[in-house]
Parts: C-alpha cells; sequence; structure tokens
C-alpha cells in the first residue's frame, strides 16, 4: 500500500511545481480529444494559423521536478544501503554466482510451459499501470483544462470513478498474481517472480515508449487484446495445475 501511495504523493508533486512555477493553464485546442488524441499530433493547422493541443511547461519547471524526483531516488537509496536489514535469501542456498542464479531463470523460463504462458499477463500488468499513469492521466488533465468538449455527455465524476474502479481492478491484478506464482511455482517461487517482474518491467517500458507514438484508440485495442490473450493462458494453466493435483492425489 505504501508503495502504491507513491502515485499519490508524486503527482501531488507535480501539481504544486507546476502551480507555484505559474505554469500556464489557459484553454488550447479541443480537437484532439478522447481517443482520437493521439501524442504525435500536437498540433493543427486551420488556414494559417497553427494552434496547439498541450502547452509545455517552462524547461526550468520539467528541470526542478526532475531534481525533486532524483533527490527522493538518492534520499531512498541511501536509506536502503546504510538502514534495511540485509534480507537472506533462499536462492543464495541453490545458487552461490550470478551467472547460476541467471542461468536458473533462463532454464525455467525456457523449460516450463506455465512460465512462458505468464508471459502476456506479467506484460500486461505492466502496461496497465501505464494506462492509468500516463495515458488516462495526460487525457484527463486536458479534460480538466477544457480541452475535451464534452457538450454535457459525460459527467464529471466518471473521470473520478474511472480511476476508483481502475485501482480496485489492480488491487485484484496484483494479489492475484503473487498467489498464483506462489501456487504453480511453489518449488522455485524466487526465480519465478525474478522472471515475472522482468516482463512486468518490460510491459511497462515498451508501454511507455509507444505512447508517445500511437493514438489512444490503438493502445486501448493493443490493451485489450493483451488482456484477452492473458485470460485464455490463465485459464489454461489453472487448467493444467488442477490436472496435476488430481494426478498427484
Amino acid at each position: 500500500m505504501a508503495f502504491q501511495s507513491t502515485q499519490v504523493w508524486g503527482n501531488l508533486i507535480s501539481s504544486a511545481v507546476f502551480q507555484l512555477g505559474g505554469a500556464s493553464t489557459e484553454q488550447t485546442n479541443n480537437t484532439f480529444c478522447g481517443a482520437q488524441y493521439c501524442p504525435s499530433e500536437q498540433t493543427i493547422s486551420n488556414g494559417n494559423e497553427t494552434s496547439e493541443a498541450v502547452v509545455r511547461p517552462d524547461q526550468h519547471l520539467e528541470i526542478t521536478l526532475i531534481s525533486i524526483y532524483l533527490g527522493i531516488t538518492f534520499i531512498g537509496l541511501l536509506l536502503t544501503v546504510f538502514v534495511l536489514k540485509p534480507i537472506k535469501s533462499s536462492m543464495s542456498d541453490k545458487y552461490s554466482t550470478l551467472k547460476e542464479r541467471l542461468a536458473a531463470n533462463l532454464k525455467l523460463l525456457f523449460t516450463d510451459l506455465n512460465m512462458a504462458m505468464i508471459i502476456p499477463f506479467a506484460l500486461y500488468t505492466g502496461m496497465e499501470q501505464v494506462m492509468m499513469f500516463a495515458q488516462f492521466t495526460t487525457v484527463g488533465v486536458l479534460v480538466f483544462l477544457r480541452v475535451w468538449s464534452l457538450s454535457g455527455q459525460v459527467p464529471f465524476e466518471l473521470f473520478f470513478v474511472i480511476p476508483a474502479v481502475w485501482g480496485l481492478a489492480d488491487a485484484v491484478w496484483q494479489a492475484q498474481s503473487d498467489a498464483l506464482l506462489g501456487s504453480v511455482f511453489h518449488q522455485n517461487p524466487e526465480i519465478a517472480f525474478s522472471n515475472y517482474l522482468m516482463f512486468q518491467a518490460m510491459g511497462l517500458a515498451v508501454a511507455y515508449i509507444y505512447n508517445i507514438y500511437l493514438c489512444e484508440e490503438m493502445k486501448l485495442y493493443i490493451l485489450g487484446v493483451t488482456v484477452i490473450i492473458s485470460l485464455i493462458f490463465l485459464c489454461i494453466i489453472e487448467f493444467r495445475v488442477r490436472r496435476r493435483k488430481r494426478e498427484e492425489k
């Protein structure tokens, strides 16, 4: 819970920096909206006039914000190194070197079908976080700045309901994924978790990369296809695990 709350504190810090720095919140062009919003198309030409869909803050505000986040990161690193007690890992007894640990991760990834089928789900859990933290937040800010002309068709409260429902769904995804990994890979849980977190981070990275190039509609299609594939593979894994338990009995 403390880890996830950093999203709240991070947004509060960003908001404070931009407000105290006098960032512009004036209304801009309302052509870029909803699923049609495309980050790669920030300007639109209308005859001889060109207007921006998003007003970029001053460079000194960006530098200030980055400096704050880097400072907090450095403080966290110091606390981890000098305050956190060393955690003894069971992998230390099995694998003495980094090479052996890496080999064990690759072996599980390429020899265990269940591990391979969890990869789409791991990617999805990373991508869906970017959907809220970057994509929905960007479009939502544009809405709050009156860039999105809703014409009264969408209740204003909906932009608070959607993150709340997403938060509940994300809590289920994260909790159930941990339970699934612990159940399926009870003999090598640390290796399974390391592979899972690696692909989750990969999903985050990939989503942040295409976030600045693709329109919101295409991002939703990608996310939808990924979650469907993930659910199909999760059902197969569940069937395989239950069949294995019946055979063991």
